[in-house]
């Protein structure tokens, strides 16, 4: 069976990235904010791959920018990770990657 091809959203969700955990409160308003948006886009980018949706092109197209759209919001979050980082002069990796690494290490 062919591996799965995650989306851009759900590739985050995996990331771990927006888990908010410990997170000051400005990160944590703006990461929910951007993860709401985020899977309102991926409902929509889910609604264009159904089979019956009569427009093979156009939902090829819907389904391409949808995902770059998360891609763009994804890249904020992480933009918000590194500026927490700094105000807190953590070390130069994501956040996503610190909370790999605790759990790991639990």
């Amino acid at each position: 069976m062919a591996e799965k091809i995650l989306s851009a959203y759900e590739r985050a969700v995996d990331d771990g990235l927006f888990n908010t955990d410990g997170a000051p409160a400005w990160a944590a308003r703006d990461v929910g904010d951007l993860e709401a948006r985020c899977a309102e886009l991926e409902r929509t980018r889910k609604g264009f791959e159904i089979k019956a949706f009569p427009d093979d092109a156009i939902r090829e197209e819907q389904v391409t920018w949808l995902n770059e759209s998360v891609e763009t919001l994804v890249s904020y979050v992480n933009d918000i990770w590194e500026k927490v980082q700094q105000d807190h002069d953590l070390l130069p990796f994501t956040m996503a990657d610190h909370r790999r690494d605790v759990m790991e290490a639990a």
